[in-house]
């Protein structure tokens, strides 16, 4: 029993030792919120992903809260950002992903297109995603001051209505909220703001489709995952 007991005593201190110099990699989501615009008998949500990666070693990890006390914090190694674009109508859901080094937003309806501000200028919606517009188009709408900020909201905006999906609120102050919005009367969307935020479809005696579920949190993974969550920033 006491031989026991010293190699556990043995293996806790070895354990102690190593610590400091292990290395760690980490990835803290920190996305979930997003925009929902609907029309007639279709919706639009656009959902945002952020994610950040860390490598560390135990001492770095240690001295975390004391960082972040101090309002110094550990800068990410890596990044990645990507808006999942939703599309709901009576009969279908199509969703695609696109991959952005700067967040695509300002989600803007103008006639029967929707248009957006992208990390190189102003985009419109394909179908599939979103790609630049040419300079005549730009102009033709108004250039950027006719692309609304994503937390204003509308009603009935040439038929347009705008709602915000918050994962946190001001200052990253907690959010805690439920609403629905009906699109017709076959489609009713139901969202659970906070974390984790969450975007249900409900059609007549059907029942609840999760369109959208995203928890922030922070992770500690392998070198793989976090080579290939990142690939190829990673390398």
């Amino acid at each position: 029993m006491k031989k026991a007991l010293f190699l556990l005593a043995l293996v806790v201190f070895g354990a102690v030792l190593a610590f400091p110099r292990m290395r760690f990699h980490l990835i803290r989501e920190d996305g979930g919120g997003g925009v929902m615009l609907w029309k007639g008998n279709e919706a639009y949500l656009f959902m945002f992903d952020v994610r950040f990666g860390y490598y560390m070693s135990g001492a770095e990890l240690l001295a975390e809260p004391f960082r972040n006390y101090l309002h110094s914090v550990t800068l990410p190694r890596n990044d990645s950002r990507s808006v999942t674009i939703i599309h709901v109508t009576p009969s279908t859901v199509e969703r695609h992903i696109q991959q952005s080094t700067i967040s695509v937003d300002s989600f803007t309806p103008i006639g029967d297109s929707i248009y957006a501000t992208c990390p190189r200028g102003i985009c419109k919606w394909n179908g599939v995603r979103f790609e630049l517009v040419s300079i005549e188009e730009e102009q033709k709408i108004g250039g950027r001051n006719q692309l609304v900020n994503d937390w204003k909201e509308f009603t009935g905006v040439d038929g347009w209505s705008r709602r915000s999906i918050r994962a946190i609120g001001p200052a990253g102050a907690a959010v805690h909220g439920q609403y629905s919005v009906e699109v017709s009367n076959q489609l009713v969307l139901l969202v659970g703001e906070g974390n984790p935020t969450s975007v249900y479809l409900q059609r007549p005696n059907q029942p609840k489709e999760r369109l959208w579920y995203y928890k922030r949190d922070l992770s500690l993974i392998s070198k793989a995952k976090y080579d290939r969550e990142f690939e190829p920033l990673a390398k």
